[in-house]
């Protein structure tokens, strides 16, 4: 039983000694440890409502509307118009130089205002009708170059004719050359045949160009029975027919013999309405 005792007292005496030891080991100070400073203070920052976000941009190409097709009917009217506004100026400016005024009426349409007529046979002729329809009064003008070989030859007009020249009355004006003598009269048909002169006779007028190849400018108003006759700016003469028609008018060239060629250029007629 001592034995027990003290093996106990021993065991005792070293659990004390022990934990004395682990309790002057956990007793001693530790050193302190290093303390970080505190962080600054932060700023409050203030906060900004969420903004809705855009709308995106449309990048598609703008529409444009069609332009309106112009009218074709409109733009040939508006044509038209331009043309005849040229034309009538031009009427104005050959006026003008034989110092006569635009009557009143208005430029009719012809169907040719160029034409070159050829003739080869002996006493031949050959015209071109320039109107669709028949005329009253009216002024017509017209270029004539002239080109003979031989012979007595004219080129001139066909006035207030049928629409065949060949058939029924008919007036027949011209400048005549032959030999260099310039000449000119209007004569008057019946069924392409010769009936009388309206002038009288044949006239001469050294204002008519005689020589190869000129360009004579022809000027004719044609009013009730009066005929006027303008070349060249000067005014011939007027004769009278003492018969009112109305008809049509043609370019015209004829020839006694040999080779003629009548060129016409710049053709107008100005109806009178008065």
């Amino acid at each position: 039983m001592k034995s027990r005792r003290k093996v106990k007292t021993w065991q005792h005496l070293l659990f004390l000694s022990v934990t004395l030891v682990v309790l002057l080991a956990c007793g001693s100070t530790p050193d302190p440890t290093a303390t970080l400073p505190p962080p600054p203070p932060t700023e409050e920052v203030a906060t900004e409502e969420p903004v809705a976000p855009a709308e995106p941009t449309n990048t598609t190409a703008p529409v444009i509307p069609p332009t309106a097709t112009p009218d074709y009917q409109a733009t040939l009217n508006h044509d038209a118009t331009l043309e005849a506004q040229a034309s009538v100026g031009k009427i104005l400016d050959w006026l003008s130089d034989i110092d006569v005024d635009l009557p009143r009426g208005y430029r009719v349409p012809i169907t040719d205002e160029s034409a070159v007529l050829k003739v080869t046979s002996y006493m031949g002729q050959e015209y071109q009708k320039i109107t669709p329809d028949e005329l009253n009064d009216f002024v017509v003008g017209v270029d004539i170059t002239w080109n003979s070989s031989s012979g007595l030859a004219g080129c001139g007009l066909i006035l207030r004719s049928e629409a065949d020249p060949n058939r029924g009355s008919s007036y027949q004006f011209a400048i005549r050359r032959l030999s260099g003598a310039s000449s000119w009269d209007i004569e008057y048909f019946i069924d392409g045949k010769y009936k009388g002169n309206v002038t009288g006779s044949v006239l001469y007028h050294k204002a008519i160009d005689y020589k190869q190849d000129s360009t004579n400018r022809v000027i004719i108003t044609v009013v009730g029975e009066e005929y006027i006759v303008y070349v060249n700016g000067v005014r011939l003469s007027a004769a009278y027919s003492g018969v009112k028609l109305d008809g049509h008018v043609s370019f015209l060239a004829w020839q006694e013999s040999g080779s003629t060629t009548c060129t016409f250029n710049d053709a107008w007629i100005w109806a009178v309405t008065d």
